[in-house]
């Protein structure tokens, strides 16, 4: 097996080992006999036989998959299908294989639980404080098409990896399918628990939706608990109820919290939870804003970003505490690079690990353990560091997020710049959505920032020319169709953090945790704008 001895040979041999193995283990699928998987001896031959392709070069064998065929693309059992949230074009249906939530989950997990003992260590026993839910039922099997998300913690939970007895409200608090109100029910059974040590999420932003939501509902959660009534009007299960009615109830503890909040959020997070250790959940430099936002709540507790990843694959591991920096998880799939150009154009063929180099931008090839094979996953990813045994790396963007009204094509990186130029014109923001939309035969584009006080003096009218200007000195493309008259001028809309929650919530309505939309799609901006 490939993993032997990985730490006496250079990772790009290990990751060659990677590429044999799933050569192997797939020449007698559909794809492998097509592709002539089993003549197939060097990464030259492998490049030979099969192209470079996106999604949409699998999508009609994934399709046959999820309809029950097998050996199609992978000899590894599928165990379900993952549903992406389409953040670059229409939804996908991913494979996922026991075989890569093995090579990838556990890894991972491993490294996070390794963190955890760290600060357990150090800090002595705690809690661990999930802020969100999962619409999953550990009694039942699986549904065929689920959230990658739920699929990798109820793997955990299957292989043994999730003690409930350490997660505040236990069992019944991560998964449930019928709760809907849940920061209420986390808000409340966090509050009772004075020795919560981690506080952990999907992604960052959830901590920050939770502790908005705590901000602006902590007085109505402690007179509720206090009453040792939940309102009918609360989208709770009868499971949830009866386990939060049933939690032990300080009240010395309650008029200790609700003093604390009195003062102010700025620190609240240690002040309530005095072993609070570490923040957990996935985030990127791309979600500036939001991350600035949970400072003032967390002050210098350590933020752990934890892994970076998506639905086909887990690519890195935080290296540390407070850094967008990932280390390769050089053992979860083969790799390629295309090195491309600051506007994110290919200037050369793709390279494997060992002809990588520190400083450029690469988009990322996966051949992956679930059936994709030179999967060009759109991911731009800038190289920091390079040696025997370590890669590392940092996301920068996604290369095909674009808004386009007519020929302009605002990439993720115009946009990014767009907003830096903003964020000095006007400070505070903290989160932002911009969109594009057609009326009749001229388009617009809109803005959404979100601030945590709304400066009545701020005149909106000013930021959209402002915004206008800024559209044209980072797209020149732009400013022709504006003059030409095929794009109306922009407009800039503000709001406050409580309605732009409700703002995104109604773009998607659906979640189960969240992530900021930066890029709205059309859709999405329509269901904001109404």
């Amino acid at each position: 097996m490939f993993r032997k001895n990985v730490e006496t040979r250079k990772i790009s041999e290990v990751n060659l080992e990677v590429l044999k193995k799933i050569i192997s283990d797939n020449a007698k699928t559909e794809y492998g006999i097509l592709h002539n998987f089993s003549k197939i001896n060097s990464v030259d031959d492998f490049r030979k036989n099969v192209g470079l392709s996106d999604y949409y070069g699998f999508e009609k064998y994934v399709n046959r998959m999820y309809n029950g065929e097998e050996n199609v693309l992978t000899a590894y059992p599928v165990e379900i299908f993952v549903n992406t949230s389409g953040t670059t074009n229409k939804p996908k249906i991913i494979p996922v294989t026991r075989k890569s939530l093995s090579v990838c989950a556990d890894a991972c997990e491993k490294k996070k639980n390794d963190l955890i003992r760290k600060y357990r260590k150090e800090n002595g026993k705690g809690s661990r404080l999930f802020v969100g839910l999962f619409c999953d039922d550990l009694d039942r099997p699986h549904e065929k098409c689920m959230l990658y998300t739920e699929i990798y913690y109820r793997y955990h939970y299957e292989s043994g990896y999730l003690n409930f007895e350490e997660y505040v409200g236990g069992r019944e608090l991560m998964f449930d399918k019928e709760t809907q109100d849940v920061f209420y029910a986390k808000l409340w059974s966090s509050l009772l628990d004075e020795n919560v040590i981690l506080i952990e999420s999907i992604y960052m932003y959830d901590v920050l939706q939770f502790l908005t939501y705590f901000e602006n509902n902590y007085e109505k959660v402690i007179f509720d608990i206090k009453r040792g009534i939940i309102p009918k009007e609360m989208k709770i299960s009868d499971r949830v109820r009866k386990k939060l009615l049933d939690l032990p109830v300080d009240l010395k503890r309650l008029d200790f919290v609700e003093k604390e909040c009195k003062k102010g959020f700025d620190g609240i997070v240690s002040r309530i939870w005095p072993k609070i250790s570490l923040v957990s959940g996935i985030s990127s430099k791309s979600f500036v804003f939001e991350n600035r936002a949970m400072e003032r709540y967390l002050r210098n507790i350590p933020k752990d970003f934890y892994i970076y990843g998506m639905s086909e694959s887990y690519i890195g591991a935080s290296i540390k505490p407070n850094s967008f920096e990932y280390s390769l998880l050089f053992e979860n799939a083969f790799y390629e690079f295309i090195p491309c150009s600051k506007d994110c154009v290919y200037c050369g063929d793709a390279v494997t690990i060992d002809k990588l180099e520190v400083g450029k931008l690469y988009e990322l090839v996966l051949t992956s353990f679930s059936g994709f094979y030179r999967y060009k996953t759109g991911d731009m990813i800038k190289i920091k560091s390079c040696s025997r045994e370590q890669v590392t790396f940092e996301f920068v963007l996604r290369k095909n997020l674009l808004l386009n009204i007519a020929g302009e094509k605002m990439t993720a990186c115009n946009i990014g710049e767009v907003v830096r130029r903003m964020d000095k014109e006007i400070s505070d923001i903290l989160a932002y959505s911009f969109g594009a939309m057609m009326y009749k035969n001229v388009g617009r584009y809109f803005m959404f920032l979100c601030f945590e006080d709304l400066n009545v003096n701020i005149n909106t009218s000013d930021i959209s020319n402002k915004l206008d200007l800024i559209l044209s000195e980072v797209n020149c493309v732009y400013k022709k169709l504006r003059y030409l008259g095929y794009i109306s001028s922009p407009k800039v809309i503000l709001n406050n953090s409580q309605e732009y929650s409700k703002l995104i919530d109604k773009a998607s309505p659906k979640r189960r945790h969240n992530k900021p939309i930066h890029i709205l799609s059309e859709v999405k901006l329509n269901a904001m704008l109404r």
